[in-house]
């Protein structure tokens, strides 16, 4: 009797334990679900993210009044923004910025996945007020170029009437190998215009003489990339034109503008008819009686009786 009952305690503890190891299984089962489905959520939401950010990608390099890149150039750096280790705002300015600096140089567009590699932590970056003296640093320290002011070199620039934008601006114009920071501003020092500095011509009217170094720097990198002369692109600039969007193709006249604007007011009122003849086709079926044919002659008798 007694070996009888431990054997039934024994099977009620197996029991229990099953039950408990099931039961613990279910619930490490419903848990990995759960934990799994919110991982996907996060991936979608990170990926959606990203997405919103290279969407973005375009405006913001308007807003640089740069060089909107080709297909492939622009594929290259969707791909470094992707496979980055962090997708913040912080990151995509920074790499934007840096394929700015890269519009100033003759290298090839690989050494924005170097400099972009070096940048700082995302959290470091958005700190930041500007991206230009780190990026200009592993430039120097990828490329081993020297061309560098020192804290002497700036004050003495500025003592002598020239600004901070003259420096940066003699800066970008030395990334070519040219000419040097300190001979560009030499020469802008002595009286030589930012115009023929940089296209070794001089201004064809008053107003480009006026024209500020970083602009015709950014011109300069439009009509080379788009071929199409630099005074064109200047003119459509001061027009009002995005540096970003202008091609080789001459500018809309006001004529050809309204003519544009008729034929698009035309297409509407097209549109407009025919979504009115939809709807009142639509009314017409609505408003026929019910068909018969599929009345038997009992529901005809009903409906007579009814009306």
């Amino acid at each position: 009797m007694k070996g009888r009952q431990k054997t039934l305690v024994i099977v009620a503890a197996v029991i229990a334990s099953l039950c408990l190891t099931t039961g613990a299984v279910y619930l490490n089962s419903e848990l990995a679900v759960e934990n799994e489905q919110k991982v996907q959520q996060m991936e979608q939401e990170t990926n959606q993210a990203t997405k919103d950010l290279l969407r973005d990608a375009d405006t913001s390099r308007l807003e640089h009044a740069s060089v909107v890149p080709d297909t492939s150039v622009q594929d290259y750096i969707n791909a470094l923004f992707e496979n980055g280790e962090s997708q913040t705002e912080a990151d995509l300015q920074a790499l934007l910025d840096i394929v700015k600096f890269w519009e100033d140089t003759n290298d090839d567009i690989a050494i924005v996945g170097s400099i972009y590699e070096q940048r700082p932590l995302a959290e470091v970056l958005a700190k930041m007020s500007t991206n230009r003296p780190w990026i200009e640093s592993a430039y120097n320290d990828i490329t081993g170029r020297d061309d560098i002011l020192s804290v002497e070199d700036v004050k003495a620039y500025l003592e002598a009437g020239l600004t901070y934008e003259d420096i940066i601006s003699a800066s970008r114009l030395s990334l070519r190998g040219d000419i040097s920071t300190s001979q560009a501003l030499d020469q802008v020092n002595e009286g030589t215009s930012w115009y023929s500095l940089i296209t070794g011509a001089s201004p064809l009217s008053a107003e480009l003489e006026d024209v500020s170094a970083s602009e015709l720097l950014d011109a300069r990198n439009v009509a080379e990339a788009r071929s199409i002369e630099l005074n064109v692109v200047l003119e459509r600039m001061q027009a009002g034109e995005p540096l970003g969007t202008l091609d080789n193709a001459e500018p809309e006249t006001p004529e050809e503008i309204s003519e544009s604007a008729a034929e698009t007011e035309e297409i509407e009122k097209v549109e407009d008819a025919k979504d009115i003849e939809t709807a009142e086709s639509t009314a017409e079926l609505a408003e026929q009686p019910e068909s018969t044919e599929a009345l038997t002659p009992a529901d005809e008798i009903e409906r007579g009786e009814a009306e």
